[in-house]
């Protein structure tokens, strides 16, 4: 079902659609017959821009339709262009009685593109066509130009009132479904990854409220402050993969920033937020900028987002200057406005969407059996450390609050595509108990890489990576990839260890570093993938000619870089 009236607070999704064209051609008429079914002989001349809404359903989803109706005059194009921006549809209106109106259609269509995102939907629409007997723009000659521009087309008439309800439907239809190619929204617990995203910024520029509409559509006037650090998630559809968002709103007050930098810890995206209102918010970005690149992996996605930017009259950052910052530091910019939920759902999907770019360049699911290569790699490290669960978290997204120990060693596959290769994980979970040492030692054979893994809550598992490392190294080929993984880094609380003392221990010994949380499948996927990419990337940076023993298909092969 599509179409109908619903409470206007009763929606899933906000679009902003753009009416533009000359002056007098009925854009006025047909937002209020939409709108309101009103229809006025003599509508008064638009004086830069108005909006109203209508929320209906489409494809079974509320949709709320935030309509810009902007003047056709010569003396207000400039605040048409600024209004262009965030707009995700536009009906583009000229009058079928006078010619000069269809003809300025390309110019009006030049000047929407050049201000909107290449994705937006257009429809050409000929408004007053019951006017039949004056008609001067034949049905043909503009269907044929919306044809040759790629954009939809219909004639309406507001008087009678004819297509108007079915233009408006039809441009709505299809913003939604550009939208859900990119993202659809999932059960929270059906997804493929788990991305932690981190909200920054000062205090006091809608940060709580952009989680809130963005996780349960709702906003207040009076947000408390955020004491240290909340977090909210939601599930989505992202290039058709399951996407859980972890988005975490740090406080922007001074005596907490402390707390936000730990807090900054496996972030893979932010949303480094100014308040367009205060430019002092925006002033300081660069210092949140700066911090969150000190804290966080080089490859974060990262968004400068303006918020409040509903508040036009008190506007003292200009978007242009937020939109060269942003190309300077080579993030990704948006402006929002968490009151009229402009472009919140954009930006945040955007970011996600960006973000599963960046992973999914590398790696990507295949087939168990549709492999080239398989590599073993082994978990080590203390007893209790969550070893088996980092296994079972990879393998079969399973998550136990009571592992069997593992009595010598288990392990368990997962095949994934790395580098436009197959390659089959073989993971081997080791026991930490004393009493089988020997049999983690004989079982590091033919590994080429390894997690060695301790509890960020006992100090004693991380003073014992040392001698695990010596074990691991007296036991492997000199080329083994390496990774430290800081486990059950949910437990903020009974932190034991600091990520900065991790840190310095893998900069020291030279194997990568990263903490995670079986529990909440926090950087699990990444630790695993990044090993083996890593063990890829090395063995096909080898020389030619030179080779060494991995597993195939068909058993121990020999490894050829020439034949990757």
């Amino acid at each position: 079902m599509a179409g109908g009236y619903r409470a206007d607070d009763d929606y899933d999704y906000s679009y902003k659609v753009m009416l533009i064209g000359d002056c007098g051609v009925g854009k006025s008429n047909l937002l209020s017959r939409f709108t309101r079914n009103k229809f006025s002989f003599e509508p008064k001349s638009t004086l830069g821009v108005e909006f109203a809404t209508r929320t209906l359903r489409v494809d079974d989803k509320g949709v709320k339709a935030q309509i810009w109706d902007t003047s056709g005059q010569e003396r207000y194009r400039f605040i048409t262009s600024a209004y262009c921006r965030g707009a995700t549809g536009a009906l583009l209106v000229y009058d079928v009685t006078r010619h000069v109106t269809f003809e300025n259609v390309e110019r009006w269509l030049k000047e929407l593109r050049d201000h909107t995102d290449q994705n937006i939907v257009i429809m050409l629409v000929g408004n007053k066509a019951d006017l039949r007997h004056l008609r001067v723009v034949s049905t043909e000659d503009a269907k044929a130009f919306a044809e040759k521009e790629g954009i939809y087309f219909m004639e309406t008439s507001t008087l009678e009132p004819l297509n108007v309800e079915n233009a408006f439907m039809e441009l709505l239809t299809q913003i939604h479904h550009v939208a859900h190619r990119k993202v659809l929204e999932v059960g929270d617990e059906d997804y493929d990854y788990l991305f932690k995203m981190v909200l920054i910024g000062d205090s006091g520029v809608g940060k709580s409220n952009l989680l809130s509409r963005f996780t349960r559509n709702e906003f207040s006037f009076e947000p408390k402050s955020t004491l240290g650090v909340e977090f909210a998630t939601r599930t989505l559809r992202v290039d058709d993969k399951g996407v859980k968002a972890q988005i975490w709103d740090t406080s922007g007050q001074e005596r907490y920033r402390a707390i936000t930098s730990a807090y900054y810890l496996g972030a893979i995206g932010a949303l480094l937020v100014y308040d367009v209102t205060r430019h002092v918010t925006f002033e300081n970005v660069e210092r949140w900028l700066k911090e969150l690149r000190d804290h966080t992996d080089q490859n974060i996605v990262i968004m400068l987002v303006g918020n409040k930017a509903d508040l036009r009259h008190l506007r003292a950052v200009s978007t242009e200057d937020a939109k060269a910052f942003a190309e300077k530091e080579g993030t990704y910019f948006m402006e929002t406005s968490t009151l009229e939920s402009l472009n919140v759902e954009n930006a945040f999907t955007e970011l996600l969407t960006q973000i599963c770019h960046v992973p999914c360049r590398k790696v990507l699911e295949v087939g168990d059996d549709d492999y080239n290569y398989l590599f073993k790699v082994m978990l080590i490290g203390d007893s209790s450390v969550g070893k088996s669960n980092l296994l079972s978290r990879f393998t079969r997204n399973e998550f136990t609050f009571e592992p069997k120990s593992t009595i010598g060693v288990e392990f368990a596959t997962r095949t994934l595509r790395v580098d436009d290769k197959g390659i089959k994980a073989q993971i081997w979970d080791t026991t930490g108990k004393e009493r089988y040492r020997s049999l983690t030692n004989a079982y590091c054979e033919g590994a080429v890489g390894a997690l060695v893994v301790y509890d960020v809550t006992s100090h004693v598992t991380f003073k014992n990576v040392e001698r695990w490392l010596k074990e691991l190294r007296d036991h492997t080929d000199q080329n083994v990839v390496v990774m430290l993984v800081g486990n059950k880094a949910d437990l903020h609380h009974s932190r034991a260890v600091s990520t900065e003392d991790a840190k310095a221990f893998a900069k020291k010994e030279g194997t990568f570093f990263m903490e995670t949380s079986a529990l909440q499948s926090l950087n699990v996927e990444i630790a695993f993938t990044q090993v083996l990419t890593q063990i890829h990337h090395h063995l096909s940076a080898m020389p030619k000619g030179e080779t060494i023993n991995v597993g195939g298909k068909d058993g121990v092969i020999a490894f050829c870089p020439s034949q990757i």
